[in-house]
């Protein structure tokens, strides 16, 4: 989450709130942070369509410059937020989605930290988050 009193690439000490819909539901495989140096750090929640929580994964504090992939591995996910306490950031969201009929998982899918951000497919069917909100 972008410090709103610098120009250049800062983390907000204070940190803040991501929040990812999807517009189907899907699996969500791990979540990458980085730069998570605070003992009170934060937590990912993920939803399912009613907004009913089907789980809630600590962010562990793993040090300055850090690179932590979390393994999350929920399924039927409509919404994931991601609370922070203090400063860090969000590298990349592994999703699966379930194929057309929901007999066999189509390959898995990846939102890549950007400036704008994207989803990277490995291949096939197409799947996006219909919106992507940073709240502070």
């Amino acid at each position: 989450i972008q410090d709103p009193t610098s120009r250049a690439p800062d983390d907000d000490r204070l940190g803040g709130s991501l929040t990812f819909r999807f517009a189907c539901p899907v699996t969500v495989l791990q979540v990458t942070m980085v730069d998570i140096d605070d003992e009170n750090v934060g937590t990912i929640m993920c939803y399912d369509e009613n907004d009913i929580k089907l789980a809630s994964v600590p962010i562990p504090n793993e040090g300055e410059s850090s690179v932590n992939k979390l393994p999350v591995v929920v399924a039927s996910v409509s919404t994931m937020r991601i609370a922070l306490r203090s400063s860090g950031a969000v590298a990349r969201i592994k999703i699966r989605v379930a194929s057309p009929g929901g007999l066999t998982a189509a390959p898995i899918q990846e939102a890549v930290a950007t400036s704008s951000p994207t989803v990277k497919k490995t291949t096939s069917p197409s799947v996006g988050l219909s919106s992507l909100s940073p709240t502070t």
